[in-house]
């Protein structure tokens, strides 16, 4: 009777070990879904900032460009208008225009270039996070049911042990009466 207890407990132990063990398992899974979630709604919006800063960009560089012809066309418009056939002031400052147009544009660039690695490297850090999670989650839960196998035959180990000691020296009662 006392043998089949201590082989019942050692069972349920390990049974319980095993359920626990799917808990942190699901637990660290669920963890992982819910974190990979999170990120690729991060990712998607970072994707999206990325393309309204090249639109941006874009735009700005358009404005400029349009603007800097505006300027030179009002330039020609002026010297046209005041009989003189070259002027080199309305050239030197067309040409200085248009010089300052191209720093414009390439500051412009250079920003859109930095930004857009900028959100394309916090992409790759968030996929890496996410498969780290993935890897996380799966070491839990193989550690989980290690622990639960180790702990399992150590239980059956023990009452095994328990009961042989319990045979060999004759402890185990043989009268036992049942208790009311």
């Amino acid at each position: 009777m006392c043998v089949s207890l201590l082989i019942a407990s050692a069972v349920v132990s390990t049974v319980g070990g095993f359920v626990q063990a799917g808990a942190r398992s699901a637990a660290a899974e669920g963890e992982a879904n819910w974190r990979n979630y999170q990120i690729e709604v991060q990712n998607r919006q970072l994707a999206a900032e990325k393309e309204l800063v090249r639109i941006q960009a874009m735009q700005a560089e358009t404005k400029r460009l349009e603007e800097q012809r505006i300027t030179a066309a009002r330039n020609e418009a002026f010297v046209a208008g005041s009989n003189i056939l070259y002027n080199r002031a309305a050239f030197d400052i067309q040409k200085k225009s248009q010089e300052n147009v191209r720093k414009d544009i390439a500051a412009l660039r250079l920003n859109e270039a930095t930004t857009v690695s900028r959100i394309a490297d916090q992409i790759a850090v968030n996929r890496a996070e996410g498969q780290y999670m993935r890897d996380r989650a799966g070491l839990i839960s193989d550690a989980a049911y290690v622990d639960a196998a180790f702990s399992g035959m150590s239980s059956m180990l023990s009452a095994g042990y328990k009961a042989d000691y319990y045979k060999t020296r004759n402890l185990v009662p043989t009268n036992l009466v049942p208790y009311r």
